[in-house]
Protein backbone atom coordinates (compact mmCIF):
# COMPACT_ATOMS: atom_id res chain seq x y z
CA UNK A 1 0.00 0.00 0.00
CA UNK A 2 1.81 3.00 -1.32
CA UNK A 3 -1.55 6.20 -0.80
CA UNK A 4 -3.20 5.57 2.21
CA UNK A 5 -6.49 7.42 3.33
CA UNK A 6 -7.03 7.63 7.55
CA UNK A 7 -10.50 7.74 9.19
CA UNK A 8 -10.28 7.73 12.53
CA UNK A 9 -12.20 8.69 16.01
CA UNK A 10 -11.91 11.50 17.69
CA UNK A 11 -10.77 10.94 20.91
CA UNK A 12 -7.81 9.99 22.31
CA UNK A 13 -6.74 6.45 20.80
CA UNK A 14 -7.71 7.64 16.91
CA UNK A 15 -5.80 10.91 17.70
CA UNK A 16 -2.59 9.26 19.12
CA UNK A 17 -3.08 6.12 16.22
CA UNK A 18 -3.45 9.02 13.21
CA UNK A 19 -0.40 11.33 14.57
CA UNK A 20 2.02 7.69 15.14
CA UNK A 21 0.90 7.03 11.36
CA UNK A 22 1.60 10.63 10.12
CA UNK A 23 5.22 10.11 11.63
CA UNK A 24 6.07 6.53 10.73
CA UNK A 25 4.48 7.05 6.96
CA UNK A 26 7.50 9.02 5.02
CA UNK A 27 9.92 6.39 6.40
CA UNK A 28 7.70 3.85 4.90
CA UNK A 29 7.70 5.72 1.44
CA UNK A 30 3.92 5.93 1.89
CA UNK A 31 1.70 9.05 1.56
CA UNK A 32 -1.17 9.81 3.08
CA UNK A 33 -3.82 11.14 0.86
CA UNK A 34 -5.55 12.55 3.18
CA UNK A 35 -6.90 12.23 7.21
CA UNK A 36 -10.22 12.66 8.34
CA UNK A 37 -11.43 12.13 11.64
CA UNK A 38 -14.63 11.87 12.50
CA UNK A 39 -17.34 11.86 15.77
CA UNK A 40 -16.51 9.21 18.34
CA UNK A 41 -20.20 10.10 20.01
CA UNK A 42 -23.69 8.09 19.73
CA UNK A 43 -26.45 9.39 18.64
CA UNK A 44 -27.41 11.43 15.27
CA UNK A 45 -24.65 14.29 15.45
CA UNK A 46 -22.15 11.63 15.65
CA UNK A 47 -23.88 9.40 12.55
CA UNK A 48 -24.32 12.40 10.55
CA UNK A 49 -20.10 12.85 11.23
CA UNK A 50 -18.96 9.25 10.66
CA UNK A 51 -21.35 9.38 7.10
CA UNK A 52 -19.66 12.52 6.17
CA UNK A 53 -16.30 11.40 6.84
CA UNK A 54 -16.74 8.25 4.76
CA UNK A 55 -18.25 9.63 1.85
CA UNK A 56 -15.45 12.36 1.45
CA UNK A 57 -12.86 9.52 1.67
CA UNK A 58 -14.98 7.80 -0.97
CA UNK A 59 -14.01 11.24 -3.40
CA UNK A 60 -10.33 10.22 -3.53
CA UNK A 61 -11.24 6.49 -4.09
CA UNK A 62 -8.95 6.46 -7.44
CA UNK A 63 -6.06 7.98 -5.65
CA UNK A 64 -5.89 5.78 -2.65
CA UNK A 65 -5.38 1.53 -2.24
CA UNK A 66 -5.51 1.38 1.49
CA UNK A 67 -7.44 2.89 4.43
CA UNK A 68 -5.86 2.73 8.10
CA UNK A 69 -9.23 2.94 10.21
CA UNK A 70 -7.76 3.08 14.31
CA UNK A 71 -11.07 2.29 15.56
CA UNK A 72 -13.55 -0.87 16.87
CA UNK A 73 -16.46 -2.37 17.66
CA UNK A 74 -19.82 -1.37 16.49
CA UNK A 75 -18.43 2.30 15.39
CA UNK A 76 -15.78 0.61 13.21
CA UNK A 77 -18.59 -1.94 11.58
CA UNK A 78 -20.21 1.59 11.03
CA UNK A 79 -17.41 3.39 9.09
CA UNK A 80 -16.34 0.42 7.27
CA UNK A 81 -19.64 -0.27 5.79
CA UNK A 82 -20.18 3.64 5.08
CA UNK A 83 -16.62 3.47 3.61
CA UNK A 84 -18.06 0.43 1.52
CA UNK A 85 -20.97 1.96 0.45
CA UNK A 86 -19.01 4.83 -0.89
CA UNK A 87 -17.12 2.93 -3.02
CA UNK A 88 -14.15 1.97 -1.13
CA UNK A 89 -13.67 -1.64 -2.44
CA UNK A 90 -12.67 -4.05 0.42
CA UNK A 91 -11.85 -7.17 -1.90
CA UNK A 92 -8.30 -5.81 -2.51
CA UNK A 93 -7.73 -6.23 0.99
CA UNK A 94 -7.88 -2.10 1.46
CA UNK A 95 -8.47 -2.01 4.70
CA UNK A 96 -5.89 -1.36 7.81
CA UNK A 97 -6.51 -0.93 11.07
CA UNK A 98 -4.70 -1.69 15.22
CA UNK A 99 -5.44 -4.40 18.01
CA UNK A 100 -9.18 -3.08 18.43
CA UNK A 101 -9.69 -4.97 15.26
CA UNK A 102 -8.94 -8.47 16.98
CA UNK A 103 -12.78 -9.15 17.40
CA UNK A 104 -14.36 -12.37 16.24
CA UNK A 105 -17.76 -10.26 16.01
CA UNK A 106 -16.34 -8.37 13.35
CA UNK A 107 -15.77 -11.37 10.88
CA UNK A 108 -19.55 -11.03 10.20
CA UNK A 109 -19.21 -7.50 8.41
CA UNK A 110 -18.88 -7.89 4.59
CA UNK A 111 -17.06 -4.42 4.51
CA UNK A 112 -14.54 -5.93 6.76
CA UNK A 113 -13.61 -8.96 4.72
CA UNK A 114 -9.67 -9.24 3.92
CA UNK A 115 -8.87 -6.13 6.53
CA UNK A 116 -5.17 -6.92 8.13
CA UNK A 117 -4.46 -5.18 11.13
CA UNK A 118 -1.58 -5.53 14.17
CA UNK A 119 -2.23 -7.64 17.23
CA UNK A 120 -0.82 -8.57 20.19
CA UNK A 121 -0.07 -12.28 21.18
CA UNK A 122 1.06 -13.80 23.91
CA UNK A 123 -1.40 -16.01 26.29
CA UNK A 124 -3.75 -12.92 26.61
CA UNK A 125 -6.78 -15.17 25.53
CA UNK A 126 -5.73 -17.46 28.40
CA UNK A 127 -5.41 -14.37 30.91
CA UNK A 128 -8.70 -13.44 29.87
CA UNK A 129 -10.29 -16.84 30.66
CA UNK A 130 -8.88 -16.93 34.03
CA UNK A 131 -9.79 -13.10 35.26
CA UNK A 132 -13.45 -13.81 34.09
CA UNK A 133 -13.80 -16.89 36.34
CA UNK A 134 -12.30 -15.53 39.13
CA UNK A 135 -13.84 -11.71 38.93
CA UNK A 136 -16.60 -11.81 36.28
CA UNK A 137 -15.71 -9.19 34.07
CA UNK A 138 -12.75 -8.94 31.31
CA UNK A 139 -9.59 -7.32 32.42
CA UNK A 140 -8.72 -3.89 31.51
CA UNK A 141 -5.76 -2.91 29.77
CA UNK A 142 -4.46 -1.40 32.86
CA UNK A 143 -4.60 -5.14 34.64
CA UNK A 144 -2.83 -6.68 31.71
CA UNK A 145 -0.18 -4.52 31.85
CA UNK A 146 0.30 -5.03 35.98
CA UNK A 147 0.49 -8.56 35.77
CA UNK A 148 2.89 -8.22 33.67
CA UNK A 149 4.72 -5.92 35.58
CA UNK A 150 4.21 -8.10 38.59
CA UNK A 151 5.49 -10.94 36.48
CA UNK A 152 8.63 -9.50 35.36
CA UNK A 153 9.62 -8.14 38.81
CA UNK A 154 9.02 -11.67 39.94
CA UNK A 155 11.59 -13.34 37.58
CA UNK A 156 13.89 -10.79 37.53
CA UNK A 157 14.15 -11.73 41.85
CA UNK A 158 13.88 -15.53 41.15
CA UNK A 159 16.78 -15.25 38.90
CA UNK A 160 18.89 -12.79 41.55
CA UNK A 161 18.59 -9.71 39.09
CA UNK A 162 18.36 -6.43 40.54
CA UNK A 163 15.38 -4.03 39.93
CA UNK A 164 18.07 -1.41 38.11
CA UNK A 165 17.85 0.37 34.94
CA UNK A 166 20.11 -2.11 33.39
CA UNK A 167 17.78 -5.15 34.07
CA UNK A 168 14.61 -3.31 33.82
CA UNK A 169 16.01 -1.99 30.01
CA UNK A 170 17.06 -5.50 29.14
CA UNK A 171 17.42 -5.17 25.11
CA UNK A 172 15.64 -8.19 24.43
CA UNK A 173 12.45 -7.45 26.57
CA UNK A 174 10.26 -10.00 28.49
CA UNK A 175 7.33 -12.21 27.59
CA UNK A 176 3.89 -10.99 29.00
CA UNK A 177 0.42 -12.25 28.85
CA UNK A 178 -0.02 -9.45 25.69
CA UNK A 179 3.23 -11.32 24.00
CA UNK A 180 6.72 -9.96 24.22
CA UNK A 181 7.94 -6.17 25.28
CA UNK A 182 10.72 -4.17 26.53
CA UNK A 183 11.16 -1.05 28.53
CA UNK A 184 13.02 1.76 27.38
CA UNK A 185 14.90 4.42 29.33
CA UNK A 186 13.07 7.04 28.47
CA UNK A 187 9.78 5.91 29.79
CA UNK A 188 8.51 4.20 26.81
CA UNK A 189 7.09 0.66 26.21
CA UNK A 190 8.12 -1.82 23.13
CA UNK A 191 6.08 -4.18 22.09
CA UNK A 192 6.20 -7.06 18.98
CA UNK A 193 3.16 -7.25 17.11
CA UNK A 194 1.71 -9.71 14.99
CA UNK A 195 -0.57 -8.97 11.92
CA UNK A 196 -3.66 -10.61 11.22
CA UNK A 197 -6.45 -10.78 8.64
CA UNK A 198 -9.91 -11.11 9.11
CA UNK A 199 -11.95 -13.55 7.20
CA UNK A 200 -14.99 -14.90 6.87
CA UNK A 201 -13.96 -18.16 8.74
CA UNK A 202 -12.66 -16.21 11.81
CA UNK A 203 -9.48 -14.33 12.19
CA UNK A 204 -6.09 -15.31 10.34
CA UNK A 205 -1.95 -15.20 11.54
CA UNK A 206 -0.86 -13.43 8.56
CA UNK A 207 3.01 -13.15 10.09
CA UNK A 208 3.71 -13.60 14.02
CA UNK A 209 5.20 -11.44 16.40
CA UNK A 210 8.11 -13.52 17.34
CA UNK A 211 9.48 -13.82 20.74
CA UNK A 212 12.74 -11.30 20.94
CA UNK A 213 13.56 -8.31 19.73
CA UNK A 214 16.95 -9.30 18.95
CA UNK A 215 16.45 -10.79 15.45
Amino acid sequence: KQNIGILYPDNTFGRSAEAAAQAIAPQLGINIASSLSYSASAGRDGAASRQTAAEQMGEIREEIDGVFIPDGGGRLREVASLAFFYQLDPSSEAYLGTTLMDDASLTTEPALNGAHFSALEGTLSLFESRFATSFGSTPRSSSLAAYDAMSMVARLHGSGQSLGSGSLTNPDGFSGVMGTYRLNADGTTERLLGIKKITPNGIQIIQAAGASFLF
